[in-house]
């Protein structure tokens, strides 16, 4: 049994840590998807406004295919929560007259902060209601500097930052309902849920398999939380419909996910070396090798949510024609599941005895958390070539390359570079580094 007293230093201390590892670290990501974010921000501050009309078009340029038009108007492309969140820390910004637009890596890393601490205080809260041992500090902490969690979620604003939030707030609730024996908790998980899916669409698979885990344990509590759920979907398609002339944003149309080789995809997303699930977080496989573990009932309905949602996840964003995410690291588009991961291996991680009796396979998990550690946090947060691994060759333009155990993105280095470099030019035409995909020889 842990004490409070206990539980407080370890939640200071993994705070401090994180807040750290946020500020200090290197690798830059602010100009990607989520370059964009914080000009909607603005232009709501400013303008009252979610088009970007009132920008002139040298400033619209910066953003490149981020900007798209729909009914002749200019809007941000991708999804629309994390700006609305971000609308206060704009506004005191401009009050405070620093230029949104050119301060925005440093907006963005602020906001990402934040995420990240509510991220680790959500998981941590949750891990205590789950165990009342070790593994309830453990794995949250895992979970965060072990998985990509860290790299996506500490280093830009991306979309994926507050959905997590909001699908750990919810699941949360759910929890305090049993432990607390509180049935009314419905309008939070239905505003968490919907908050989730505006911030980032692919949380939309969340909210029926939550909403099932809930309906085990009440279902009034269910049914009027999925009517929350439904009412401010109802809303923001009456939204879109006035802004967008459209009943969702372009982004949340479910079109986006057809194309591409799915079997390729399913396979890539979980043991590529350059996007693997199980590559970069292996103590998720490691930690099956250890006897289940007794833990006090809880029903079957949150298995749901544990097993069914991430596997449901995994068959969906391996539907996108792009599953791997363009130039990011690791497993990007796969840690929408992880606060469903977090319940499973909450579940199955072993106890203190266990981890003792079994010591040869607790040295092999050991191995695990610390090289998923580096993969993660150090490497995709501190080492600068990872940030170079997917440009030289263009990782869109050569996908092959994610398969590429010979010099995969959690070791790269200035002479792997090199080597492919030189790789590269022997394989296809010298003229083509960097360019249009050649004809290889």
């Amino acid at each position: 049994m842990i004490s409070n007293r206990i539980k407080t230093g370890i939640v200071l201390l993994m705070t401090s840590l994180v807040i750290l590892i946020n500020v200090t670290a290197k690798v830059p990501a602010t100009e990607g998807d989520s370059y964009g974010t914080l000009l909607v921000a603005d232009s709501l501050v400013r303008f009252g406004k979610f088009s970007l009309e009132n920008y002139p078009r040298e400033i619209l340029d910066r953003y490149g295919p981020r900007i798209s038009k729909t009914q002749g108007l200019p809007f941000y492309y991708f999804p629309l929560g994390s700006s609305i969140l971000s609308v206060p820390l704009v506004g005191m910004a401009r009050l405070l007259g620093i230029d949104v637009l050119s301060e925005d890596a440093i907006l963005q890393r602020i906001m990402a902060s934040m995420s990240s601490v509510l991220t680790l205080l959500l998981m941590l809260r949750i891990g205590y209601r789950w165990r009342d041992d070790w593994a309830a500090w453990l794995v949250p902490g895992l979970f965060w500097f072990g998985t990509v969690l860290s790299v996506s979620t500490g280093t830009a604003l991306e979309s994926h930052d507050f959905a997590i939030v909001f699908a750990l707030l919810a699941i949360d609730r759910v929890l305090g309902m049993r432990d607390e024996q509180s049935i009314k908790i419905w309008g939070g998980v239905g505003c968490a849920l919907f908050l989730a899916y505006l911030t980032r669409p692919t949380f939309a698979l969340l909210s029926p398999f939550l909403l099932i885990w809930l309906f085990t344990l009440s279902r009034p509590v269910a049914l009027k939380a999925g009517l929350v759920v439904f009412a401010l979907l109802g809303c923001f398609v009456l939204f879109s419909l006035k802004i967008y002339g459209q009943p969702l944003p372009d982004y949340y149309i479910p079109k986006r996910l057809s194309g591409g080789d799915p079997r390729v995809a399913l396979i890539g997303n979980l043991i590529s070396p350059a996007r693997g699930l199980l590559v970069f977080s292996s103590f998720i496989v490691v930690i099956w090798l250890f006897p289940k573990q007794a833990i006090i009932q809880r029903g079957r309905g949150w298995l749901f949510v544990a097993i069914v949602w991430p596997i449901a996840h995994w068959i969906v964003v391996s539907r996108f024609p792009h599953w791997w995410g363009g130039h990011s690291y690791g497993p990007r588009l796969m840690i929408d599941c992880f606060p469903g991961l977090l319940l499973l291996l909450l579940t199955r991680w072993p106890s203190l005895s266990k981890v003792m009796t079994y010591q040869i396979r607790s040295a092999v998990l050991l191995l695990s958390m610390g090289f998923s550690v580096f993969a993660n946090t150090w490497q995709g947060m501190f080492n600068l070539y990872t940030a170079h691994w997917s440009n030289a060759p263009d990782i869109d333009e050569y996908p092959e390359y994610l398969f590429d155990w010979t010099y995969p993105i959690f070791m790269a280095n200035e002479k792997g570079h090199q080597i492919r470099a030189l790789r590269f030019k022997q394989e296809y035409h010298k003229d083509a580094w960097p360019g249009k995909r050649p004809t290889p020889q």
